[in-house]
């Protein structure tokens, strides 16, 4: 359902601004982040691993689990990686962010579906994250591989200057990184969605 609404709301506002000289880029969502645990999302993770593996032999055998007896017989026994279930299997947390990422495409398809096709020659991207407050990248999915759904990256910079716990100097090197990861996914210059001079409300203060 929600998926169906974001579809008739982008439609409507690119049948609203299709005219319009001004539109240059669509923006879509905001900081595409964070993870369900719902049974759809269950039922879904569950999916993907049967359309991945096949059967459950390849599942176990992939994850190791014939250690400590956590080999699977059911597929009603495989649950999310959380901490009601399991947290420490390296295959299943792999597999997971692998599944967050395929889910962040597919809505991600969704909501560009109507305005590449009334606004066929306007670019959409979306505001990607780096992590605080080293400046690493985001490791909630896989950049590299939603970079491809989009037309080109624009990302939030809110590097902590002035933080306790790292010199100016490092803290330029890890920004530096940071721009060089974002150039390279899709080898072109990218655009600073976010930005600003001073501190935020979010970063350590003391």
């Amino acid at each position: 359902m929600y998926r169906k609404k974001v579809c008739e709301i982008n439609t409507k506002l690119a049948e609203h601004f299709v005219q319009r000289k001004s539109l240059v880029l669509w923006h879509i969502s905001n900081e595409y982040s964070g993870e369900c645990y719902c049974d759809l999302c269950k039922d879904a993770f569950r999916k993907w691993l049967k359309n991945k593996y096949g059967d459950l032999a390849m599942l176990n055998h992939a994850w190791w689990n014939t250690f400590w007896s956590h080999t699977y017989n059911d597929w009603g026994q495989v649950n999310l990686p959380s901490p009601l279930s399991e947290m420490g299997n390296k295959g299943m947390n792999l597999d997971w962010k692998r599944f967050i990422t395929d889910q962040t495409i597919s809505f991600i398809d969704n909501e560009t579906a109507p305005l590449k096709k009334i606004t066929p020659n306007i670019p959409v991207t979306t505001n990607m994250m780096a992590g605080n407050p080293l400046m690493d990248p985001f490791a909630g999915f896989d950049y590299r591989k939603v970079a491809r759904h989009l037309d080109f990256i624009s990302r939030d910079s809110y590097p902590a200057w002035g933080n306790d716990s790292q010199t100016t100097e490092e803290l330029g090197l890890n920004v530096g990184l940071i721009h060089d990861f974002f150039r390279s996914l899709k080898h072109q210059n990218f655009l600073v969605m976010e930005n600003t001079p001073s501190r935020v409300n979010w970063h350590n203060f003391d």
